[in-house]
């Protein structure tokens, strides 16, 4: 059986490409051939567009010129970035390179192309998710709901909506995207309950692929940074503004900071997937806004603490942190921009207690999941 994951390309972030690399090893563990990837550039931007004028270029221009627009504006986004950041994008391709099979680029004009492209006819299964491939302000396209293939073929693992609600220009493209799915599962409660909203239909909740893996699969693939690491630090890995009482708290207690997403400190900054989870499982502590820095200092077993993401001009996602931190009964490590750091410790006995509900999840959802596919 061959399958096609559908999922979000972001070669700067180490949620994207771990979750990526869970849920190919989840199914090649499982007997599964993978390809992975689906970056598409379709006409479906214009040709369905609430603008007149997009609309009707996309009719009336030949669609090689269309494919030359594409490509252009992946040269044009490439060109804006920073040596950093190019360095960065690098280390996560070899990274992606070394443990998984990606698939091209495409640039078509339709279905029927992006299914000759593809080959179509070699899959069994396309698996859109996990990652936020739902989120309406940056992903959510039609492909991203499969809705080029047969409808047998359309599951969801822990696909992620991301905000609480859908735009009204969007509501009727997800019900009918959603009412189409073979299988359905999201990563959060909230997102569960937007299915129902939209399309009627229930949607399982999944934890996240990247929860899915031992520890030990994760160490496997562990890689230590060429830096050195200072003996007691406090990792951080923040996507939105670092909280000022961050560095208070490191120097009150007597830890170094170790910012990974400081683009000052240029060696951290720069470091692959694999390192990102040596700094992490390493650290004496995590504190971050990220899910999936979260997902790691659990299953790692860390002492955390996590900030809701203030970054201007960009929607709340904090549903996902709050979702995986009630399911495990941490909620306490939520802090306040407002106050000092509150720490609280997570004892031995409480880690026992949160890796007994993940196996249980795990468990449940993989054997759901897995029915799901014959």
């Amino acid at each position: 059986m061959k399958a096609c994951i559908v999922t979000i390309e972001d070669f700067k972030n180490y949620g994207n490409r771990l979750q990526n690399y869970a849920l190919d090893r989840i199914l090649k563990k499982h007997g599964i051939e993978v390809v992975n990837g689906l970056y598409v550039k379709t006409l479906a931007d214009w040709t369905y567009s609430t603008n007149s004028k997009k609309r009707l270029l996309a009719k009336a221009v030949p669609f090689f010129m269309h494919k030359l627009r594409f490509k252009y504006n992946d040269y044009k986004a490439e060109s804006k970035r920073d040596d950093l950041t190019k360095q960065r994008i690098k280390k996560f391709k070899e990274f992606s390179d070394r443990y998984v099979t990606t698939l091209p680029h495409y640039y078509v004009k339709n279905d029927e192309m992006l299914r000759k492209q593809i080959g179509d006819e070699e899959i069994d299964y396309y698996i859109t998710g996990s990652d936020q491939v739902w989120n309406p302000y940056f992903a959510g396209y039609d492909y991203d709901f499969i809705s080029f293939a047969d409808r047998k073929k359309r599951f969801s693992f822990a696909a992620s909506i991301g905000v609480d609600e859908i735009p009204n220009k969007d509501v009727d493209r997800y019900k009918k995207n959603l009412k189409e799915m073979n299988f359905i599962s999201v990563r959060e409660a909230q997102a569960a309950g937007l299915v129902k909203k939209l399309s009627g239909r229930d949607a399982e909740v999944f934890l996240d692929p990247t929860l899915c893996l031992d520890v030990e699969e994760w160490r496997n693939i562990e890689e230590k940074p060429s830096i050195d690491l200072p003996e007691k630090y406090i990792a951080t890995y923040f996507l939105g503004d670092t909280p000022e009482q961050v560095k208070k708290y490191a120097q009150d207690n007597n830890y170094q900071l170790v910012e990974m997403n400081n683009k000052a400190y240029k060696d951290l900054f720069t470091i692959n997937p694999g390192e990102f989870l040596y700094v992490i499982d390493n650290s004496d502590m995590m504190i971050t806004d990220s899910f999936h820095a979260v997902v790691f200092s659990i299953l790692f077993k860390k002492q955390f603490m996590v900030f809701y993401r203030s970054q201007k001009g960009v929607k709340s996602m904090s549903s996902r942190i709050d979702n995986i931190l009630s399911i495990f009964n941490l909620t306490n490590q939520i802090q306040s921009e407002d106050t000092d750091i509150k720490s609280h410790v997570i004892d031995k006995e409480k880690y026992d207690e949160v890796h007994n509900i993940l196996n249980d999840y795990k468990t449940r959802q993989l054997e759901m999941f897995l029915e799901s596919l014959k």
